[in-house]
């Protein structure tokens, strides 16, 4: 096992190199691969988080035009995923930014250097972690499904909603991620307001949890068991 781990590690360390130096040729002809990488490990650390181009700019000391071909080229490899905002509705309560995902949470971890203890005892790790891994599984069960759309939700008065998954018929699941065990109707309370005052359509609400049974919170809202999703 502790082999395994070894192995998984140095395959996850060289793998950004082989990437940001080799297959990012076919994309670009970017050559600044230091900076590159820098931008990377950024993103990386910033996964499933809010932020915009000009705070990533400022902190890798990189400009704007710069930071946005890169970004691109970082999405054409599939390191990155931009997953937009469910823009339908009330524009004016709606915000304007995106969400970034790494597109495997083994690379957030391995590459930042994170272990299972620290992931632990650390909620910002633990919830990027998880978050990440959850966006992953549900990108690919939305691609082989065909007929959804994924986004996520976030509005001025700082009501958000971590997964959005629309289908063609205009039915919505609303998914919240949570890294404890312990719930209560404040994790549903987005949730219920989204289907309140936004959803015209069938609209189901879920919260992921790390706790084992599946519970009913209201007619179409369940907390169900992270560990369903990657059954």
């Amino acid at each position: 096992m502790e082999l395994e781990q070894r192995f998984r590690k140095k395959w996850f360390q060289a793998y950004p190199d082989n990437l940001l130096t080799k297959d990012i040729r076919d994309v670009t002809e970017i050559r600044k691969f230091d900076v590159l990488r820098k931008i990377a490990v950024w993103l990386l650390a910033h996964s499933s988080k809010f932020f915009n181009v000009s705070e990533l700019a400022a902190k890798t000391g990189v400009g704007k035009a710069t930071v946005d071909t890169y970004l691109s080229a970082l999405k054409a490899l599939y390191v990155f995923d931009e997953v937009p905002l469910w823009s339908k509705g009330d524009y004016s309560r709606i915000g304007k930014r995106s969400k970034y995902f790494a597109s495997d949470a083994g690379l957030v971890v391995n590459i930042l250097g994170w272990n299972d203890e620290s992931i632990y005892m650390d909620g910002d790790m633990s919830g990027k972690t998880i978050e990440t891994w959850v966006y992953q599984n549900l990108a690919s069960l939305v691609d082989v499904q065909g007929d959804c759309e994924l986004s996520q939700y976030r509005d001025s008065k700082k009501r958000e909603i971590d997964f959005i998954v629309e289908r063609s018929d205009g039915a919505i699941l609303g998914i919240e991620v949570k890294a404890g065990s312990s719930l209560g109707e404040e994790d549903f309370k987005h949730l219920k307001w989204f289907a309140k005052n936004l959803a015209k359509d069938e609209f189901t609400g879920i919260v992921l949890y790390s706790g084992e049974h599946t519970l009913r919170f209201g007619e179409g809202f369940y907390a169900v068991p992270l560990a369903t999703l990657g059954a």
